[in-house]
């Protein structure tokens, strides 16, 4: 990186200073978010696009991994509009996906259409009361999340009869206490397999 500064090699540090910023934001090394953010001003100022998007995206990506909250604001929809305007569908694509699990680490998952803040308490009970039956399930099973957040709690449309559906997921980190019951289950080490 040093060098390719003292030789004024303008894409080379654009290039590395991402590649060194994406992977210390992600490990929470001081700094990094500054290299990510410094290698995006060179590429726009450069004109490199494609750095700019790469930029944009990892950008994106270390923002919801340790939920810089502010950094995915300033970054997420600055990066779909610039993606979208150069036809760079993959990162657009990407960026999208940060974005919706950055709303979801936020909470803002229901904001768009305003249909869970129009439910009735009654019925926001009722979702609640489905995530408690969801880890009550699992625990009959002898299974402990160990990781249970909003992020971790899909809500989908519901089937007839019931506008929401709700879907706990990413036991990942979660620990089996008995490893019979989760045979007997028919759960598998990449998820469920039903026959």
């Amino acid at each position: 990186l040093a060098l390719a500064e003292r030789l004024g090699e303008t894409e080379i540090v654009v290039h590395a200073l991402n590649n060194v910023g994406a992977a210390e934001m992600e490990q929470e090394i001081p700094g990094g978010t500054g290299k990510l953010e410094r290698s995006l001003a060179l590429a726009l100022e450069a004109g490199l696009e494609e750095h700019v998007a790469r930029a944009y995206t990892n950008l994106g990506a270390g923002s919801v991994a340790i939920r810089a909250y502010a950094t995915g604001d300033r970054h997420l929809d600055a990066g779909i509009a610039y993606c979208s305007e150069r036809g760079f569908e993959l990162y657009r694509l990407y960026l999208l996906t940060y974005r919706a699990r950055h709303e979801l680490n936020l909470g803002r998952w229901a904001e768009e259409d305003g249909r869970l803040a129009a439910l009735p308490a009654a019925q926001r009970l009722q979702l609640a009361q489905a995530v408690v039956d969801a880890i009550s399930a699992a625990h009959g099973a002898c299974v402990v999340h160990m990781d249970l957040k909003p992020s971790n709690v899909l809500v989908a449309r519901g089937m007839a009869g019931s506008p929401w559906q709700i879907r706990v997921v990413d036991f990942g980190s979660g620990r089996s206490l008995d490893r019979a019951a989760i045979e007997r289950l028919g759960v598998q080490r990449l998820g469920l397999s039903v026959t």
